[in-house]
């Protein structure tokens, strides 16, 4: 049997610039929930900058668009994270209208395992 790892991508517009005020929230929650992700069974990679996230990364004109991206073992190592850990919270907040991004877009897609994530940049543009 062939396996295949889940590749997933969230593309949103943020409502201000991080360091807006309005943000914080949204700031404050970015490294535990990356901390998370790390730690959770199933995961593999995820899309960061030596900042430990992807926001510094502009991959569109708008400076206000947004993209983060992971790589999973399976669905349900990313459905556990998703919808069964404390990620949950600011995927409430973000249906409750409190999250300070909008206009999202998730898009997942497999690949081997042993595909080489070392050219990150190259790998999203093909992606997206």
């Amino acid at each position: 049997m062939t396996r295949f790892h889940l590749a997933q991508a969230n593309i949103g517009r943020i409502r201000a610039p991080l360091e807006d005020p309005i943000m914080e929230g949204f700031r404050s929650q970015l490294d535990p929930i990356n901390a998370l992700a790390d730690r959770s069974p199933g995961f593999v990679w995820r899309l960061q900058t030596e900042d430990g996230n992807a926001m510094a990364i502009r991959p569109f004109a708008d400076e206000r668009m947004a993209i983060n991206t992971s790589v999973w073992e399976s669905l349900e190592a990313l459905q556990q994270f998703i919808y069964r850990s404390t990620h949950v919270g600011p995927l409430r907040d973000r249906s409750s209208g409190s999250n300070p991004s909008r206009a999202r877009s998730s898009s997942c897609g497999g690949s081997p395992p042993d595909t080489s994530l070392q050219s990150p940049k190259r790998w999203i543009a093909s992606s997206i």
